[in-house]
């Protein structure tokens, strides 16, 4: 619980600012948050250090919230904080969080977010129903959602997005359970030959999709671990990338021997 919570609205600038030490009580409904009342008026919310989560509901529904500054000092972003933020369009996340919960963001208006490395949990739905989030891929890609991990996707991270694409970079060996589980409007992904697992429900209700990017060989692909729940994946068209870049070089090597 906060020690000695402190908020203060600004009327005048339509700014929340609370501060305090410790985690967030936990709210059990939107209703249950002292600035419920404010939640029309509310367009700009300044966290202070030494705040270490962000309790659950929040900032449930806050539709004018559009500026939201979070502290290094926050570890945990809690079920619903932000959800239904509909003109929040972009949030940084800090490098000190570690887990996002369930439906965090959920119908925010997100159109561009950096999930750092430290983030190891994320819980279901907590960037889904996102119209503005259409990509997914690494850190420094041209893509509406980017992330920083390099070794492995964690359960749930993107369940229930609303993404067309994603892509998964080199050095990533496991996709986690329900990764892209119930993202229905996914029609490509890209996943390298470093993958060696991919998930129970990883692609599970993936009803789009239609074409799977990789980049190793065939037998490389036959060789991935799948688990059950990925018929979606199963069933959408691989192209083996690198066999076809071998073939446009052998095809390149004959008409020029020299």
């Amino acid at each position: 619980q906060i020690e000695n919570i402190n908020w203060v609205f600004d009327t005048e600038t339509g700014t929340l600012t609370v501060s305090g030490t410790g985690g967030f009580p936990s709210y059990t409904s939107e209703k249950s948050v002292p600035w419920h009342h404010l939640r029309d008026s509310i367009q700009k919310v300044m966290i202070g250090d030494g705040i270490t989560d962000i309790g659950p509901h929040t900032f449930y529904a806050c539709k004018n919230l559009t500026d939201v500054t979070i502290p290094d000092s926050v570890t945990y972003i809690q079920s619903d904080a932000f959800y239904d933020c509909t003109s929040l369009t972009h949030i940084t996340i800090p490098e000190t969080v570690t887990t996002i919960g369930t439906g965090a963001f959920q119908q925010s208006g997100l159109t561009s977010v950096t999930i750092p490395a430290s983030v190891r949990s994320i819980e279901e739905a907590a960037f889904s129903s996102i119209d503005g989030l259409t990509s997914a891929g690494p850190v420094g890609g041209d893509y509406d959602l980017q992330f920083a991990w390099t070794e492995s996707i964690p359960a749930n991270a993107f369940s229930g997005c609303d993404f067309e694409s994603a892509v998964i970079p080199q050095g990533v060996t496991f996709i986690g359970n329900h990764a892209f589980d119930g993202c229905s409007n996914l029609t490509s992904v890209t996943i390298p030959d470093s993958v060696t697992t991919i998930g129970s429900h990883a692609f599970s209700v993936c009803n789009k999709l239609q074409n799977v990017y990789y980049n190793g060989t065939e037998a490389d692909w036959n060789s991935i671990q799948i688990m059950y729940f990925n018929q979606a994946l199963k069933e959408a068209t691989i192209h083996y990338t690198s066999s076809c870049l071998h073939t446009h070089m052998s095809a390149v090597a004959a008409k020029d021997p020299t």
